[in-house]
């Protein structure tokens, strides 16, 4: 079985900084299988290069929606963001689940799809 993977190129860059090869050196990619072991190979290369923790690079303000937020809004603020998902939270700010563009779109196309069934579109 052959995967295919399509890459925009800035990943190409955050790579380079990890491993301290050129995005064209022949091991800058791990080999891609179904067991994990190029996710773990590039996670063995990141932390052994880096030495950096979750706390060094994480959002430390994150943008969050509630349960409460319109779906419109949540896909307004996904789009003007740029951001692929958002956090879920509660009033104390407990994350209770995340969205993403991809829940929103499958919601859009359920309602669509419910809308057609009862004739009104």
């Amino acid at each position: 079985m052959a995967i295919v993977l399509h890459t925009p190129t800035h990943p190409h860059l955050i790579t380079e900084a990890i491993t301290d090869r050129p995005t064209d050196h022949p091991d800058v990619f791990p080999d891609v299988n179904t067991d994990w072991t190029a996710f773990n190979d590039l996670t063995t290369a990141i932390l052994k290069n880096s030495g950096k923790t979750v706390a060094d690079v994480m959002t430390l303000d994150p943008l969050v929606v509630r349960k409460a937020t319109a779906l419109t809004d949540a896909a307004q603020i996904l789009m003007k963001s740029r951001v692929r998902r958002l956090p879920v939270v509660d009033a104390e700010g407990r994350i209770e689940g995340v969205i993403s563009r991809g829940n929103i779109i499958a919601a859009a196309l359920a309602h669509r799809k419910e809308l057609k069934a009862q004739g009104k579109i």
